[in-house]
């Protein structure tokens, strides 16, 4: 009896998970943002879905100016992420990873995004780590933000503590999330 409900709890957990039932890869981010300095703060986890194999190493896009305060994802050797290396963030990997497995990373990271005063956490500002073929994904982000400023994108709203709920359970291309003034 007690191995099936353990088979049953198993079965329920994977049928919950937006990334498993449609294999995307899927961010959890906790973040926040303030938009007249720029300064940006996150802890991401992420589940990557791997579309190809990668042997000894995967590469991610992000900002060369924020800083990582931890990183850890399973079969990690180690990671390295330079100033000099223009926001290539190469994780180093123990055991080679096949096309459909999860690989489950976690980061803590801040500083300063590019811009004045920014608005719209796009790709392109790296204000998350993007794989090549990461595309497309789900997403849930709980961004807080000072309190003259808020999140514009459909579908949001403001949870505990002011901090503004952002989730995409359809794939989409990239993470984009629209700042304004209230």
């Amino acid at each position: 009896m007690k191995n099936l409900v353990h088979i049953l709890l198993v079965a329920v957990l994977f049928s919950c998970s937006p990334h498993e039932r449609d294999h995307h890869t899927h961010y959890n981010i906790q973040a926040a943002l303030d938009p007249g300095t720029n300064l940006f703060s996150a802890n991401l986890q992420m589940v990557l879905v791997a579309r190809q194999e990668y042997r000894d190493s995967i590469c991610f896009n992000l900002n060369p100016d924020l800083n990582i305060h931890a990183l850890a994802a399973q079969e990690l050797e180690h990671y390295l992420f330079r100033v000099s290396d223009s926001g290539r963030l190469v994780l180093y990997l123990d055991d080679p990873v096949s096309p459909g497995d999860e690989l489950q990373i976690s980061m803590s990271y801040s500083g300063h995004l590019p811009g004045n005063g920014t608005t719209l956490l796009d790709p392109s500002t790296g204000w998350y780590p993007v794989n090549e073929n990461s595309h497309p994904c789900t997403y849930m982000m709980k961004l807080a933000l000072p309190g003259s400023w808020k999140v514009s994108n459909p579908g949001t709203y403001t949870g505990e503590h002011g901090k503004w709920l952002i989730q995409s359970l359809e794939p989409k291309e990239a993470v984009r999330i629209l700042v304004t003034p209230r």
